[in-house]
């Protein structure tokens, strides 16, 4: 927000992998100002990752939360390409009608 100094967002998560299906598990907390998400806020983070090929993996991430810019599952595809690159596509669907922004209404 402008006019009310700098804003941060931090989080910090643990992230492991399930023997023999190799799924990747990760949860953890993020922590936001009110410059940067419109108000303070706390949430849960939690993410998925499971390997369809060597390549292709289906993704998820989930924030809990009731704003603009957290409380948010977001699905999708990841694709490895050369070079320790990849593409991400995902479809992101809010927790509640609170988390659409106006504008898209």
């Amino acid at each position: 927000m402008e006019g009310e100094g700098v804003g941060n967002w931090s989080y910090a998560h643990i992230s492991g992998r399930l023997p023999k299906l190799n799924t990747r598990l990760t949860a953890g907390i993020s922590v936001g100002t009110k410059q940067v998400f419109g108000k303070n806020t706390v949430d849960f983070i939690a993410a998925i990752e499971q390997p369809l090929t060597k390549k292709l993996n289906i993704v998820g991430d989930w924030y809990s939360g009731k704003g603009n810019l957290t409380g948010f599952l977001i699905i999708g595809l990841s694709y490895k390409l050369p070079k320790e690159s990849a593409i991400y596509a995902g479809f992101q669907i809010p927790n509640s009608a609170s988390n659409v922004l106006p504008a898209l209404l």
